[in-house]
């Protein structure tokens, strides 16, 4: 609804409009040079602050999604940079200027395109090297229906091994603790790491959601997405 001209859209403009208020301490006192969005949300608030001529610093919005959903496109943007060049053609279509939209990709830690050898990170992280290794990433703020993903798979009659990322969402991990204990399957069951790059490496699938991130993290490792909960757009 928010992708279309809907009182739904309005009613988030006029929130970030209020919001963007409360932006004005932190910049205030950090007085930055540059002002680097990866949000549509805060994307719109410093938009209306420029737009009322309350600050008058660059603007750039990294979009971090592989489809321009209206949420992203404000007035005073001085530059977009966007995931690829399909997006453009549809961006110039909703108003923005050519000039301002750099397909340049989501950036990501250039960890995740280094080759290593997979069978030494299987090694290094303790798992069985002649089994698949399939890694499941529920996100941070956690997702229902992923409980349900996992009691599909984990009674599938085939040896495989299984990687759950939990994020830090203590309620789902309690839970995935629960369920973990009476597998017969070698399930690894993760709160929170900062090196999924070494799991991603020893996977050989991931179930996720399809987060502009992590899918382009997954493309770089060139691992098979499986996904769930697509917004569209």
């Amino acid at each position: 609804l928010t992708n279309k001209e809907h009182k739904l859209a309005n009613f988030v403009a006029r929130l970030n409009n209020i919001f963007a208020n409360k932006l004005m301490p932190l910049i205030e006192d950090f007085k930055p040079d540059v002002i680097i969005t990866t949000h549509p949300f805060p994307t719109e608030m410093v938009s209306r602050l420029k737009v009322k001529g309350e600050i008058n610093i660059p603007l750039i919005c990294i979009m971090t999604d592989y489809a321009p959903h209206k949420a992203w496109i404000s007035k005073d943007i001085d530059a977009y940079i966007v995931s690829n060049d399909d997006m453009v053609g549809k961006m110039v279509n909703e108003g923005v200027n050519l000039k301002n939209i750099y397909s340049y990709g989501i950036p990501i830690d250039e960890v995740f395109f280094k080759e290593e050898e997979k069978q030494l990170v299987i090694e290094e992280l303790g798992f069985d090297k002649n089994l698949p290794t399939i890694l499941m990433m529920a996100g941070s703020f956690g997702v229902k229906n992923i409980l349900g993903i996992y009691e599909d798979i984990i009674d599938i009659d085939y040896d495989f091994e299984l990687i759950i990322v939990t994020g830090r969402n203590k309620k789902l991990y309690e839970k995935f603790q629960e369920k973990v204990a009476l597998s017969e399957k070698d399930v690894k069951l993760i709160y929170f790491t900062e090196e999924i790059v070494k799991y991603m490496k020893c996977a050989d699938m991931i179930i996720t959601k399809p987060g502009g991130l992590t899918v382009t993290e997954a493309l770089a490792c060139n691992i098979p997405l499986v996904i769930f909960d697509a917004i569209p757009g």
